[in-house]
């Protein structure tokens, strides 16, 4: 079990006779209960406050040499309020979002004589998010609660030397339910241009919606080892339609088509920006006991549309932006660096770690969204965490 000023986590592993093996594991954050103690300031409205929780259990059961049968469970919950500071409280303007889920599965694996292996893992699941804003009169939010269902079954096997496949299908179900409560334009959907902090319209709206997708995937691949094992070569393929069903017609205007059913054959995804973080790690270590560690984290920019200029509206005593073409420019780049320095100690059969970690060891502010103010003739950012030095501690017996 380990703790510092941002989270606490812990994990047990334990041997029940010779066939059975269970594992527990779970984590908390406390950072947002532990800064009102340090100072009677809302920084919340400084840098978003990360919440979050998981955990995960497992229990393993092996008959015999061959086969393993195991059932496991894994949850987990994040939230975050993005806020933009402001004297005037009626001018502040808020973003909260809230995700958690959930997924229990079961899972079988069998080794044959032939030195071939089957597997198979259904699973079941729930998720649930939540979007609220607060940049105006109407508040607005977008929930969206899913349930999911899940098999991948596979066989792995070498039908000639040199050679080992894969073969098996992946099948998912999900069904989703959606409400959308605001105006006719927050919470925006998706593909909208939008800007943090726009007034909604004063045309309240609300939208409930269901919706199901569902495919089965079948795939092969193969490891052909040549040059004497020096050279992998891994041909595979992947074969992934779905169905999409929702609850209600596209309603028919001009040459828009009303479709309750959609096929498609394969799977194509959205032309979207990357959001996959790049990292490097260097660590250098002193004694045996002893070491320091240095990350850095580069993610992809996410791309905003930006602001041209801005009209008044007096009916409203609000100022509307004019956007430019939409998704044309990026958060600005995002650099963080963390140095961690750890000791351990050896007691008897236990071990106790102590660790400095130093997050944004460059207190850069790092921008996380675009904000502007009340009239749109200034742009800035919400910056996440400044430099955040931890010390902590981790024990295991």
């Amino acid at each position: 079990m380990g703790a510092d000023v941002l989270d606490a986590a812990g994990s047990v592993r334990a041997s029940i006779g010779d066939r059975f093996h269970v594992e527990v594991a779970a984590r908390k954050s406390y950072l947002d209960a532990l800064l009102p103690v340090f100072t009677s300031r809302d920084v919340s409205s400084l840098f978003p406050i990360p919440r979050y929780a998981d955990g995960q259990a497992r229990l393993i059961y092996r008959p015999d040499a061959r086969t393993t049968f195991e059932v496991g469970g894994l949850a987990s919950s994040d939230a975050t309020d993005r806020s933009t500071p402001s004297a005037d409280p009626a001018q502040r303007k808020t973003e909260s979002t809230t995700l958690r889920w959930g997924r229990v599965y079961a899972r079988v694996r069998r080794e044959n004589q032939d030195g071939s292996v089957v597997t198979v893992t259904p699973w079941v699941g729930a998720d649930a998010s939540t979007l609220v804003s607060r940049f105006g009169g109407t508040p607005a939010s977008l929930t969206n609660d899913a349930t999911l269902f899940g098999l991948r079954a596979s066989w792995r096997g070498k039908p000639i030397a040199g050679v080992v496949v894969t073969t098996g299908v992946d099948a998912e179900a999900v069904s989703a339910s959606i409400h959308r409560a605001g105006s006719v334009t927050s919470p925006p959907r998706e593909g909208d241009a939008r800007v943090f902090g726009q007034a909604p319209s004063d045309r309240v709206n609300a939208d409930t919606w269901s919706a199901v997708v569902a495919g089965v995937a079948p795939f092969a691949e193969a490891d052909v080892s040549l040059v004497n094992d020096r050279l992998h070569l891994l041909p595979g393929l992947r074969f992934d339609p779905y169905v999409i069903s929702g609850s209600r017609r596209t309603p028919v205007e001009g040459a828009t088509p009303s479709r309750p059913l959609r096929v498609d054959l394969v799977q194509h995804p959205p032309q979207r920006a990357p959001l996959a973080r790049r990292r490097g790690v260097a660590a250098l270590r002193f004694r045996s006991d002893a070491r320091a560690d240095g990350a850095r984290v580069v993610p992809h920019r996410r791309p905003r549309t930006p602001v041209r200029g801005a009209y008044y509206d007096a009916r409203n005593d609000t100022f509307e932006p004019v956007l430019g073409p939409q998704s044309s420019i990026r958060i600005p780049a995002f650099f963080a660096l963390g140095v961690r320095v750890s000791k351990r100690f050896v007691i008897g059969a236990s071990e106790l770690e102590n660790y400095l970690d130093v997050q944004n060891a460059t207190n850069r502010q790092n921008p996380e969204e675009l904000v502007y103010t009340r009239d749109y003739t200034r742009e800035s950012a919400i910056t996440g965490l400044p430099i955040l030095p931890s010390l902590g501690a981790r024990f295991a017996w």
